[in-house]
C-alpha cells in the first residue's frame, strides 16, 4: 500500500515540477533527491539482518494424518490453543500481533484469534492456508519471526489441530474432513 501510495504521488510530483520546468530540471531534481536519500543512510542505517536467526521455524512436531493428501488440497485451517496466565496476558496479546502478521506474511489468507469462553485465559489462533503445500512450506521453508517466537515461550500451547478442507465442505457444509490433534506439551 504504501509502495504503491507513493509511486502515486512521486508520479505527480514529478510530473508538476515537469510541467512547469523543463525535463533537464526535473531529471537534475531526482538526482539530487537521490543522493540526499542515500547520504541519509550514515544517520538512518538500513536494518541489519545479520544477527536474526535464519534457521527453520519447527514449532510443531509433523502431524500423523490417516490420508495422504495432495499438495494443492485445501483450504487448509489450522487452530492452536494457548493456556494464558493472567498477569502475562496483555504480554501475548501484543505478541499475538507479530504472530497475524507473521501467519498472513508466509501465506495466511485469514487469521483470527479467539477467547475461550468457558475458561477465562485460554484462546485458540486460527487461520487458513490455500493449500497443504502451503502448510508444509510453514513446516520447512520458512525462518521464524523474531517476535512470534517470544508469544510462544509467553503461552503454554495445548495444542495444534490441522483441517483439511475441501473448497465444496467449505462452502456446503462448513466442517472438516480431516482434523489432526497434535499435543505439544502436558
Amino acid at each position: 500500500m504504501v509502495l504503491f501510495g507513493s509511486q502515486a504521488a512521486g508520479a505527480l510530483t514529478w510530473g508538476l515540477i515537469a510541467e512547469h520546468s523543463s525535463l533537464i530540471v526535473t531529471f537534475l531534481l531526482a538526482a539530487v533527491s537521490i543522493m540526499a536519500g542515500a547520504a541519509t543512510l550514515r544517520f538512518w542505517p538500513l536494518f541489519d539482518t545479520d544477527k536474526l536467526r535464519q534457521d527453520r521455524s519447527v514449532h510443531w512436531p509433523e502431524p500423523s494424518l490417516v490420508i495422504k493428501p495432495e499438495p494443492d488440497a485445501g483450504p487448509i485451517l489450522v487452530t492452536t490453543t494457548y493456556a494464558v496466565a493472567p498477569e502475562r496476558e496483555l504480554q501475548f496479546l501484543q505478541a499475538m500481533r507479530a504472530v497475524r502478521l507473521s501467519r498472513l506474511r508466509t501465506g495466511a489468507i485469514w487469521w483470527e484469534l479467539y477467547r475461550d469462553g468457558e475458561t477465562a485465559h485460554r484462546f485458540t489462533e486460527a487461520y487458513a492456508l490455500l493449500s497443504w503445500e502451503e502448510h508444509l512450506r510453514q513446516h520447512h521453508d520458512r525462518p521464524p519471526h523474531p517476535r512470534s517466537e517470544a508469544s510462544m515461550s509467553q503461552a503454554h500451547s495445548l495444542r495444534v489441530n490441522v483441517r483439511l478442507l475441501t473448497q465444496d465442505q467449505l462452502t456446503a457444509e462448513g466442517k472438516a474432513v480431516v482434523a489432526i490433534t497434535t499435543t505439544l506439551g502436558g
